[in-house]
Formats: structure tokens, sequence, C-alpha cells
């Protein structure tokens, strides 16, 4: 399979909700740094309709989500969310393991 029939196929996958938030949640349980997650965020905001939509839905300009993008800034909870939000994901809280925990 090439980088671009992967990239086809995952994008695809993306479009589901349910596998867009388990990949999401994938990417924050095996990195503990935002630049990571931005890129696994990168790949669903690609699926769903790529930066400039985005961006419009989320009420943010094209420059400052493509700096979110490649970590060059963290963005403010309230950005994730509207980020969140225009992919129609949302953000949440859950307890932690105590496996995980140790």
């Amino acid at each position: 399979m090439t980088n671009d029939e992967y990239k086809s196929d995952l994008y695809d996958q993306l479009q589901d909700d349910e596998f867009a938030a388990e990949y999401l949640k994938a990417t924050l349980t095996d990195y503990d740094d935002f630049a990571d997650l931005a890129l696994g965020l990168k790949d669903v905001i690609e699926a769903r309709g790529g930066v400039a939509a985005v961006a419009e839905i989320a009420g943010l300009e094209r420059s400052h989500l493509y700096k979110i993008l490649r970590g060059e800034t963290v963005p403010g909870i309230d950005t994730l969310n509207a980020i969140c939000k225009a992919v129609n994901l949302s953000l949440s809280v859950e307890p932690i393991d105590e496996k995980e925990a140790a």
C-alpha cells in the first residue's frame, strides 16, 4: 500500500465520528505532547473538508489554524473546543484508569 493509498483509506475511515474520536484518543494516549495531537487533528480536519472549511466553521483565521496544526502555537481550550465542534467532535474528561496512572 502506498502512502497516498494509506492516507486515502485513513481519510475515508475518519469520516466516521466514532473512528475519528478513537483515533484522537489513541493519539492522546500514546503521546503527551500537543504537537502529536495536532498531527492527529490535522488528519481529521483534512478528512472532513480541509483547513479552510474547518477554520471557517470554527470561526478561526485559516492561518491561525495552520499554526496550531504545525505545533507553532498551542490553542486555548475555547479554540480547541471550536475546532472539535467544527469536525463534529467534542472534548471530554474521563477518570484515569489506575493501571494507566502507574
